[in-house]
């Protein structure tokens, strides 16, 4: 192992580092495209978009907002909107593509190239306006002018297209970057260097400090980033006049004289990786304070929970906790020293520097990183993201309990039996750690309360994790603040600090005494309840409107797929019809499946998946040329006769919003087939009857009658919903937004009725005055219910 990896990084090893001469560029950017030009664009922590203009040297704002950028020959920036969606900038505005994508790069010929959901690669030409498939599969993905595209895998692996193989390159990088001045890439230790053809090796570039984003442009010319945002640019400043105040990338303002590196960050409300750490040995000292949980911000504010949820403010002068307005479970706080909460509801709250507001979503933890990047974990351990542009929180991948940010915006958690684990990609990174608290600083130094009762600490440039002593106290929660400096909460609530962090602290009274917003309400927004998954998401008032739909002859199911596409099937299985949302009426499907079948759903990727209702375990695929493709149950299975008047069956199909198809056979066991997998694999014996899954690794079921009994599915076990022992439920449907809707009976009519998955409370809202039978739910939250009791019509939410 030891060779095969000196094997690996000599090629980088022997190469003496290449001078390029830096300058620092006002502004921050979480990400960077540059043209050949000179130009460059970036995007601020809030996903604003800036473009440089080499001639002025100074940054204008472009409309819209995104979360990838990248930029062809003509100057023109297209990128990756809130939504997933790919788009491009015309001159005038902002057109999508029809291509839903999570990276991107643009060749000399103007084709943008992506990379899917999946992993998998596309093309657009511009000049014929279509998509074309590519082979292969990456996270990162860099084009250079000629057409030739580069990928690095989840590995970190590198990778080039030679005709039509993929070559793997020495090395291993976490970013990639391609222009007219060749290929680039920055190693995991945040050094950028240059591919040379010629010598079949990769050459060091020396660098200002550790960088985090590359992008390349003219003939060597580099853009880059640091974790903390600091914009670097190795092409000569333009001589252009600085005295102008002008809006910056990242929400700063540029001033005259140019402010300094230093005050830029403090600015930013960032802290650098490894240069801003203070080496000096961690003391700690009793702050003689009590607190429940600490939280500080990446500019040194203070705020602590007590037992009753009530919050306060660390003052230094006064060397004391202040009286902050305001309850809550749990607390974050922002890059500006604002805080953010969850109240004992599971309602999310931030502080705007006047007054709390309430956010639409719901969480039981909440964490920032020092990029501005907010994230939640909602009761079914799924992960979200704050995105400003919708004032809601998108899906992000990966699964925790607990949660905290790194200073790239990397999601890091700890597991239901304490593990720690990072989600940069799926799946999450697990290390042999086990805590009962976690926290990350501005520096991207990690601290942990170990379920044994020590502290522990990740160094930022080494990754080796050491003991921390705690002056003889058990540590219970921790936090972090500037240079990597933490405090503590001790098991007998006592608060300890490893430093205390100077700041203006001439408005905190002021902001306290003049914030009075309600913090303990149980109800949802007015506007909307549940998280928010794109900037076209639907708003639920309380109080839901429904219109009605006919249904076809014979109708006796429905599904709606993570694509937006409803299904609908007969009673005898040799039916089936597709629901025409511009007419709004179902219309007859074609090709059938090989068998008479028991139910289908569509996933993400538009591929629609089918159950057979004739033999046990057998399910179909439908291919893109209108031909099936077969997939078998493992384990011994056996025919039965169609049905009707046949009461064996297979029980019932969901595919999730990451592509996983879930199968209930004949006896009711669970299986899955990852979206990457070839084969089907069992979870979990049954006996189950209804299925259900949405977002990633969100999946439920509902026990064999006359039980009913109904079961969310949590790290490989059943947990009972909304509590124990578990509730009855006719019928369960997830949205690929992570909506959860059943059919529960009503504890007072004892009629089935429709209700809503409240993750904050973990229980089940009752939508008001509907009575129904089945339940679907779309990609955007949106149910559609029938009952058969009143009448055959399908009720869709408007």
């Amino acid at each position: 192992m030891i060779a095969l990896l000196a094997r690996c990084l000599l090629p980088l090893l022997l190469a003496a580092p290449i001078h390029a001469d830096w300058h620092l560029v006002s502004g921050a950017a979480t990400a960077l495209a540059a043209t050949p030009q000179g130009d460059a664009y970036a995007l601020g922590g809030d996903g604003e978009i800036w473009h440089w203009r080499h001639e002025s040297g100074n940054w204008g704002h472009l409309s819209g907002q995104l979360l990838r950028v990248a930029v062809g020959p003509d100057g023109h920036p297209c990128g990756i909107d809130p939504s997933g969606a790919v788009v491009r900038h015309n001159g005038l505005w902002w057109e999508p593509l029809g291509k839903q994508a999570r990276e991107l790069a643009v060749d000399g010929n103007g084709n943008i190239w992506v990379i899917l959901a999946d992993d998998g690669i596309a093309r657009y030409n511009p000049r014929g306006g279509d998509w074309d498939s590519v082979p292969g599969q990456g996270r990162r993905i860099a084009v250079e002018t000629d057409g030739r595209p580069w990928l690095l895998g989840a590995d970190g692996a590198i990778r080039r297209l030679r005709g039509k193989d993929w070559e793997t390159l020495p090395g291993s990088a976490r970013e990639l970057a391609a222009g007219s001045g060749g290929v680039f890439i920055l190693d995991p230790q945040g050094q950028p260097w240059l591919w040379r053809e010629e010598a079949g090796r990769w050459e060091a570039i020396a660098a200002p400090e550790r960088l985090a984003v590359l992008a390349a442009g003219a003939p060597g010319t580099l853009w880059a980033a640091t974790a903390t945002g600091a914009i670097y640019s190795s092409a000569p400043p333009p001589a252009a006049k600085r005295e102008a105040r002008t809006p910056l990338p990242g929400g700063q303002t540029q001033l005259a004289p140019r402010k300094s590196k230093q005050q830029r960050t403090a600015l930013a409300a960032l802290g650098g990786p490894g240069r801003l750490t203070d080496p000096s040995p961690i003391q700690f000292v009793d702050t003689r304070a009590q607190a429940a949980s600490i939280a500080i911000g990446a500019e040194g504010s203070v705020f602590a929970l007590a037992a009753d949820g009530s919050v306060h403010r660390w003052n230094n002068e006064q060397h004391r906790f202040l009286d902050f307005p305001g309850s809550f479970t749990r607390l974050a706080v922002d890059v500006g020293g604002h805080p953010w909460g969850v109240n004992r509801y599971g309602r999310i709250y931030r502080h705007d520097g006047i007054d709390w507001r309430q956010v639409r979503g719901s969480a039981v933890d909440i964490a920032i990183g020092a990029d501005a990047s907010v994230f939640t974990v909602d009761a079914a351990a799924v992960l979200w993201r704050y995105d400003p542009a919708i004032t809601g929180f998108l899906r992000r991948d990966g699964s925790a309990a607990r949660i905290a940010v790194d200073p790239t915006g990397t999601p890091w958690g700890l597991l239901d039996d304490g593990g720690v684990v990072r989600c940069a990609h799926l799946p999450c990174e697990r290390f042999e750690r086990k805590a009962n608290s976690l926290a990350i600083g501005p520096d991207g130094s990690v601290f942990i309360a170990t379920q044994n009762g020590r502290m522990e600490w990740r160094k930022v440039d080494s990754g080796d994790w050491s003991d921390v002593p705690v002056a003889g106290q058990t540590p219970v929660q921790v936090a972090v603040g500037p240079k990597g400096r933490p405090w503590v909460v001790t098991a007998g609530g006592e608060v300890y600090a490893a430093a205390f962090f100077p700041r203006d602290e001439s408005e905190d009274l002021q902001v306290a005494t003049t914030t009075h917003g309600d913090t303990l309400a149980s109800a949802d927004l007015d506007v909307a309840t549940g998280a928010a998954s794109t900037a076209t998401t639907f708003v639920f008032n309380k109080r839901m409107r429904f219109k009605s739909y006919p249904t076809p002859p014979n109708y006796d199911g429905l599904k709606v797929g993570a694509d937006g596409i409803a299904y609908a099937r007969d009673y005898t299985g040799a039916t089936w019809w597709q629901f025409d949302n511009r007419g709004r009426t179902f219309k007859t499907f074609s090709p059938m499946p090989p068998e008479v079948y028991q139910t289908m759903q569509s996933g993400p990727d538009g591929a629609l998946w089918v159950l057979s209702g004739a033999t046990d375990g057998r399910v179909f695929r439908l291919r893109p040329d209108k031909t099936w493709e077969t997939f078998n149950l493992p384990g011994p299975r056996r025919s039965f006769c169609i049905r009707p008047p046949c009461t064996e069956e297979n029980k019932d199909l969901a595919v999730g919003a990451d592509g996983a198809v879930y199968v209930l056979d004949n006896a009711g066991a669970l299986y899955r087939k990852a979206a990457n997998a070839a084969v089907f694999a069992k979870l979990l014996n049954g006996p189950f009857w209804r299925l259900a899954a949405g977002s990633a690794n969100d999946v439920w079921v509902i026990s064999n009658p006359p039980g009913f009994e109904l079961f969310q599915v949590v790290g490989g076990r059943l947990e009972p919903r909304p509590r124990a022992p578990a509730s009855r439920a006719y019928a369960i449907a997830a949205g690929a937004d992570g909506s959860v809707y059943a059919v529960l009976p009503d504890p007072v009519t004892s009629l089935w009725q429709l209700a809503k998955w409240n993750s904050g409370n973990r229980s089940f809202d009752a939508i008001s005055g509907v009575v129904a039978d089945l339940v679907a739910v779309g990609p955007d939250g949106r149910p559609w219910y029938n009952d058969f009791s009143l009448s055959t019509d399908i009720y869709i939410a408007q």
